[in-house]
């Protein structure tokens, strides 16, 4: 009696080695960014939004909200210039290039 799983066996690793390289599927979920990063990205964010505002540093409150799939970082920042809590929206890189300033008023 001949065995024909051998010819399988042979392939098996040549089955497997083609899955690797794939992408990740869709909706898995990116890798959290170092705490270094964020704050990187909080202070370049609070920088931005204090040149904005024309206002020290130290009248804006930077803090993370989260990222975005390709790994850029959302920042919330309130400032106390206005006389009330106007709110700026960041989206900062990782190495702390401020891509965009929003505010709610």
């Amino acid at each position: 009696m001949r065995c024909f799983a051998f010819p399988l066996v042979a392939l098996a690793p040549l089955l497997v080695a083609g899955c690797a390289g794939q992408p990740a599927p869709q909706g898995a979920a990116p890798a959290p960014l170092p705490e270094a990063t964020k704050q990187r990205m909080e202070a370049a964010c609070g920088l931005a939004v204090a040149a904005h505002i024309d206002a020290p540093v130290s009248d804006v409150l930077p803090v993370w909200s989260g990222a975005t799939p390709d790994d850029r970082g959302l920042v919330t920042v309130g400032d106390k210039v206005t006389g009330q809590q106007r709110i700026h929206f960041c989206e900062v890189s990782a190495t702390g290039q401020v891509y965009a300033i929003r505010h709610n008023l």
